[in-house]
């Protein structure tokens, strides 16, 4: 029996073991089985252990895209400061373009001078007065009141950067050099449009500031439709102009006579001026053939550049007799039409002038006349009279045919 109680006392020793081991694995995640779900088919009772563990998260909306900074709320009214003493040497301009706005400094050497800032219709030289070429829609003068380039009593060097700089930033276009002149500086600034700006000082060294507020509304269309096309262009073309080259861009009659000459194939065009941006364009012994509409896109008055902004084909003008057919010295109406708006046409028969009628606003003409009797030996039926109207202003002629029946 002994035997047998020792075999039975190692088994109940091996089962305890059993359980012991199995009550320590189970406190290390890491050991316990693997999940039937991840092996085969899910079923009831392993799907809700997973849904737990990976719980579904609904996608977050898309959100909108974040909207410019607003431009600061700077008034346009003008900044007037004293002038200072001694005199401020000018010795750097710097621009620089900021989120929201634009900014020019002017450096000196010596203390902060005084200034005046404000909105012109015109930047002018100091101190002849001319009109200064700009570029932008909107012009602030800067005059620096006790400064300039000049070294003051302590000596020191001129500056050779005063004169133009262009950073065509979103509303700062232009700053240019516009007088030297008793100490006191002057500078134009050109916009894009006109903004709020404002104006400080800094020390260490003097400075004067100046920021130009980004604008909200949009650069207009580029109004050229030849040769010239975006904004781009016409800066660097009025650049250009400003310093020698291409003279012609300056006289809106040769711009429109190269367009006569080059589109409209016209060898010998002759080029009016209608009104200050309008010209006709007619060709030698058929009339007029085009109006031509142009403007100065980057700034007005002396030596801006022009383009071509419309250009409207004018129509054929046509005539008609009513009636067509009768004896020589019966009364005849001729009627036209696609003439020069209230120009007068001159009706003829040969060298004969028959009348003179004055057309109507939409172009058009009528004119009643005695059917001529012709010179002489030609007084016989059948004869074909062909009566010729021309306009004086537009240049057109049109013609119309009357059968001499006795």
């Amino acid at each position: 029996m002994r035997p047998v109680r020792i075999i039975l006392a190692l088994l109940a020793l091996a089962a305890l073991a059993l359980v012991g081991c199995t009550s320590r694995s189970s406190t290390h995640p890491a050991a316990a089985p693997a999940s039937p779900a991840l092996a085969g088919t899910p079923t009831a009772s392993t799907t809700r252990p997973v849904t737990a563990a990976t719980p579904t998260t609904t996608p977050a909306p898309p959100q909108p895209s974040p909207r410019p900074p607003n431009p600061p709320a700077w008034s346009r009214s003008p900044r007037v400061t004293p002038q200072t003493d001694p005199a401020a040497q000018l010795t750097g301009i710097r621009t620089a373009q900021h989120a929201t706005f634009d900014r020019v400094v002017f450096q000196f050497r010596g203390r902060v001078p005084g200034y005046d800032v404000r909105y012109v219709p015109a930047v002018t030289q100091d101190p002849s007065d001319q009109p200064i070429p700009l570029q932008g829609r909107a012009f602030i003068r800067v005059v620096l009141r006790h400064a300039s380039t000049s070294p003051g009593p302590g000596g020191g060097p001129v500056p050779l950067f005063v004169g133009t700089i262009t950073p065509g930033f979103q509303s700062l276009k232009q700053v240019k050099a516009a007088g030297d002149f008793e100490h006191y500086l002057t500078f134009g600034i050109g916009l894009d449009h006109p903004v709020g700006f404002r104006v400080f000082t800094l020390t260490d060294p003097s400075r004067v500031v100046i920021d130009v507020a980004h604008s909200r509304a949009p650069s207009p269309p580029f109004p050229g439709i030849w040769d010239i096309r975006t904004w781009q262009q016409a800066r660097q073309l009025q650049d250009a102009v400003d310093n020698g080259h291409q003279p012609w861009r300056c006289s809106p009659e040769t711009l429109v006579t190269l367009y006569a000459q080059q589109v409209l194939h016209v060898a010998q065009p002759v080029v009016r001026r209608v009104d200050p941006v309008t010209f006709s364009v007619t060709r030698p012994g058929q009339g007029l053939i085009a109006t031509v509409t142009v403007t100065q896109p980057i700034r007005h008055g002396t030596c801006g550049i022009w383009v071509i902004t419309k250009v409207i084909p004018s129509a054929t003008a046509t005539c008609a007799v009513s009636p067509t057919t009768g004896p020589a010295g019966s009364t005849t109406t001729l009627t036209c039409r696609a003439f020069a708006a209230s120009e007068a046409v001159t009706i003829t028969f040969g060298a004969e002038t028959l009348a003179v009628a004055r057309a109507t606003a939409s172009g058009g003409v009528a004119a009643s006349f005695a059917v001529p009797d012709g010179f002489a030996g030609s007084h016989y039926p059948g004869r074909r009279d062909s009566f010729r109207a021309k306009g004086e202003r537009s240049g057109k002629v049109a013609s119309a045919t009357f059968t001499v029946t006795g």
